[in-house]
């Protein structure tokens, strides 16, 4: 008590909670000296501070992260508006055990903050990133606690290779091909059909044990020549869709019929060709090429390519090749995208299709290549995208494929008039941040080749450029 016993002065025992509404009352049972009760009760309520802190697990790259691409930035996010020069200053990004920090530069969104390194980090390394507690926010009121995590980059993959099949444009066995397909079925590579040096159309089916050493197992497989089509594997099957046929009567024709194989070398088709002109009274995907093909949430999926009309962005999917469902609540017009399945990050792992460049519409309706991410996932019935233009070169006709828990994206064209191939690949965690590393000097830049994880090793087969089809092949690891 204080001034003769006018003023009550109370103590918590304990520090206050944080960011916490407190209501202190005096009912009127209060009395004064001469027995006089208060008049009405008393309330105050106030609600104590909540102090500046990082919220640990909306940060990136998450702590004990593994596996985070060399160019990726720390993103910091506050629980609220922080003084930014002091939170800059409290920030640090040391390789574990060297006390030197990594120069960078920071940004800010709203209570995050991004600081880019000026250079990549390094290979297999251990970063440790630490906010000290001194930095404050407008009640200049600081953390309670320092906040520390640590993530390791990725290994320098990509960088060890081999050719495992020369050139040879003599070859009977492995011809020179583009446009054609390759999976990994029964412990073995299997290469279908695809387009020769002078154009045509074949329709043969070749397979190694090894990448090395060829043989030819079909020379005309019952799907008949084609091009541009899509295969993959599923329920313990290699699956074909699609595709390009020419003949002396008809010319080009666009296909969309659907075969199966368990062995590799007897095919069988599933479904009978419809035109599909009004998706609504049908249930089979319209006639295309340069598509995708997935498995992916126990389904077959169709999506995306061109026909004789022009670019498709349609998706569909089927639970037996026979019956297909239009999924299209989108549409992204564009042929020769990579597809992948691969786990958002972003959506705690997530499986979902990452739809990568391609040569489609940009904003302004023109045809043009694409640097554009889409993602799609079929999660609880909701089938949506959401899409992002990345900090890489516009590009199609990659080919793609999942290696090491990171995306691949190997060579590909950049202009479809011009012929600027590319001769690199590009890595990524998360779709959104990407690496580039080098292919040896003597892999040509090429367009339209294929690329499958076989033996531990990405394995690229065929393509072409201005001057060349291949039958080469190439491991890379």
């Amino acid at each position: 008590w204080e001034n003769s016993n006018k003023k009550l002065r109370i103590i918590n025992s304990t520090n206050w909670p944080e960011n916490t509404y407190i209501r202190a009352s005096i009912k009127d049972k209060a009395i004064d000296t001469d027995s006089i009760a208060i008049s009405n009760p008393q309330i105050i309520s106030f609600r104590t501070l909540l102090y500046p802190a990082v919220v640990l697990n909306s940060c990136h790259p998450a702590p004990n992260s593994e596996s985070v691409a060399t160019n990726t930035a720390i993103t910091v996010l506050f629980n609220k508006n922080v003084d930014k020069s002091s939170a800059e200053s409290a920030f640090s990004l040391k390789i574990n055990n060297i006390n030197t920090s990594v120069a960078g530069n920071f940004t800010w969104n709203g209570k995050e903050m991004i600081f880019k390194p000026q250079s990549p980090l390094s290979y297999r390394t251990r970063y440790n990133v630490n906010i000290e507690a001194n930095y404050f926010d407008s009640n200049n009121s600081n953390p309670i606690t320092n906040t520390t995590w640590s993530f390791t980059t990725e290994d320098n993959e990509g960088s060890h290779s081999s050719l495992l099949h020369s050139q040879n444009m003599d070859d009977t066995t492995l011809t020179p091909r583009t446009e054609h397909s390759m999976v990994v079925f029964n412990n073995n590579l299997w290469i279908i059909g695809g387009k020769d040096y002078t154009g045509s159309p074949l329709s043969d089916i070749c397979k190694s044990s090894d990448g090395i050493s060829w043989t030819k197992v079909k020379s005309n497989a019952e799907f008949g020549p084609r091009f541009g089509h899509s295969c993959t594997v599923h329920a313990n099957k290699i699956w074909l869709s699609g595709g390009i046929t020419i003949d002396d009567e008809s010319g080009v024709t666009y296909l969309n019929d659907v075969w199966n194989s368990s062995d590799g070398i007897s095919w069988t088709r599933i479904n009978v060709s419809r035109e599909t002109s009004n998706y609504e009274d049908e249930t089979l995907f319209s006639r295309r090429a340069y598509h995708n093909m997935l498995s992916y949430k126990g389904q077959l999926w169709v999506m995306l390519g061109e026909d004789q009309n022009g670019l498709i962005g349609d998706i569909w999917s089927s639970t037996d090749g026979i019956t297909w469902i239009d999924r299209s609540k989108i549409d992204i017009p564009r042929k020769k995208a990579s597809a992948v399945v691969f786990k958002d990050i972003e959506d705690n792992n997530y499986e979902s299709i990452f739809v990568i460049g391609g040569y489609g519409k940009n904003s302004e309706n023109q045809e043009v290549a694409l640097n554009e991410l889409v993602f799609f996932k079929d999660k609880n019935t909701n089938w949506f995208k959401k899409s992002v233009n990345l900090d890489i070169s516009p590009l199609f006709g990659s080919a793609a494929t999942v290696y090491n828990n990171r995306i691949w994206l190997i060579s590909g064209q950049k202009d479809i008039t011009n012929n600027q191939y590319l001769s690199e690949i590009m890595i990524s965690n998360n779709g959104k941040d990407w690496i580039k590393t080098s292919l040896p000097n003597d892999f040509e830049a090429r367009t339209n080749h294929q690329a499958a994880i076989f033996n531990s090793k990405i394995v690229i087969s065929g393509g072409e450029n201005s001057d060349n089809t291949f039958n080469e092949v190439w491991s890379i690891k």
